[in-house]
């Protein structure tokens, strides 16, 4: 129990040093005289907190991408197998209330999807 929870310690620590390494690094060389170096505090910070909300943003919108994908192909596997039982009648209700959930499940991912870009 306890090395699960030493796991999920190392990887919450690797998931807040991550931001502050990348904004502290930002792929510069040491060398790089063009651009005023900041040595205050709290514009330091603020770059993390900034840097640290692009990727949350950027990470919960592909993530949402992705569920919309996967709903995708569940709604039209639905529709598929509902039109299976319909059209065989084999069980022509169910085979209704699939194509029906696939309908409505279809006008949600896709009013979803215009709104998520």
């Amino acid at each position: 129990m306890a090395k699960y929870r030493l796991k999920y310690y190392i990887l919450l620590i690797l998931i807040a040093v991550l931001p502050l390494a990348i904004s502290l690094t930002k792929g510069e060389p040491f060398n790089n005289n063009n651009k005023e170096k900041t040595n205050n505090f709290l514009e330091v910070f603020e770059k993390i907190l900034s840097n640290l909300e692009q990727l949350i943003k950027i990470a919960v919108n592909r993530a949402l991408k992705f569920v919309l994908t996967i709903a995708r192909a569940i709604y039209i596997l639905m529709a598929a197998v509902g039109v299976l039982l319909w059209a065989t009648s084999w069980s022509p209700t169910r085979g209704k209330q699939l194509i029906l959930g696939a309908i409505i499940i279809m006008i949600l991912v896709e009013y979803l999807s215009t709104v998520i870009k």
